[in-house]
């Protein structure tokens, strides 16, 4: 329970925020790994250590009583530079609507982005004492959206922020995700035919052998490169949800761009 202290939830959560703050991270670097790391405090590359230094942040300070100087300190390990603030009080700011909080970050001088990404990670778990990740990309297009006075995405974007942290929340029978792997080598050539891919597996923390009550079962299907991808992953979702008894994630790829895919995926995938 890394980032918000006495409150019981999935650990995973802890890893992807303190992943999301990491500003150093390569287009490529291994998942695997970095979760190792994260688990073992040990790192070898740069961002390794930056995400192990932000762990360490939130294990030493207690994000429900936030300051200037605590702010400070995890902008700088967030970004490796310093920020300079005036009179402002961030850990009033920190509790004020996220609207005051895109104003306020506007009249600094900083990587604005990183700013407000950690002003509205601090203020979500002050308000309302619940961790949200605070996806770079996400958090990003809410603060444009919040400064450009557009509501109405504003309300979308923050609305797939808690939704992307609400996954995490729920809880699942422990055999009903044993069963999944069964279940997944049952349907796999029914799939395969209905949904005319090229092949398909399971990834990520089942294919590994280390799933908790929390895990949601990842599936990766690969197709010809022709294939138009988003309407695939909504075939691909709908067959699965129906078939499997836990959440289902679907990642879908053409043929030629497998490479392309996270060291982590295509290490882990296991293929019918």
């Amino acid at each position: 329970m890394t980032v918000l202290h006495n409150k019981i939830y999935n650990p995973k959560i802890d890893y992807l925020i303190c992943k999301q703050l990491v500003k150093t991270l390569p287009e490529r670097y291994d998942e695997d790994k970095m979760r190792i790391c994260y688990r073992n405090n040990k790192a070898e590359k740069p961002y390794e250590k930056d995400l192990i230094n932000i762990k360490a942040f939130f294990e030493r300070n207690d994000v429900l009583q936030c300051t200037n100087n605590t702010v400070k300190d995890l902008y700088r390990l967030c970004t490796n530079e310093n920020i300079l603030f005036k009179d402002e009080d961030i850990a009033i700011a920190v509790q004020k609507d996220i609207r005051d909080i895109a104003a306020f970050v506007n009249g600094i001088e900083c990587n604005r982005n990183v700013l407000f990404q950690i002003l509205f990670l601090l203020h979500y778990l002050v308000k309302n004492n619940l961790p949200i990740i605070p996806y770079a990309s996400l958090c990003g297009s809410l603060f444009y959206a919040i400064s450009a006075r557009e509501d109405f995405d504003a309300a979308a974007i923050y609305g797939k922020l808690q939704k992307q942290a609400e996954k995490y929340l729920t809880k699942h029978n422990i055999e009903d995700g044993e069963n999944c792997i069964k279940l997944f080598n049952k349907y796999a050539d029914d799939f395969l035919a209905e949904i005319d891919a090229v092949k398909v597996g399971y990834y990520g923390s089942y294919a590994r052998g280390n799933a908790n009550e929390y895990s949601d079962f990842d599936i990766l299907t690969v197709f010809t490169d022709e294939k138009v991808l988003p309407l695939c992953k909504i075939k691909a979702l709908e067959f699965w949800r129906a078939k499997l008894p836990i959440k289902v994630d679907v990642a879908v790829i053409n043929q030629s761009n497998f490479d392309d895919l996270p060291q982590g995926i295509r290490r882990s995938v296991k293929f019918v």
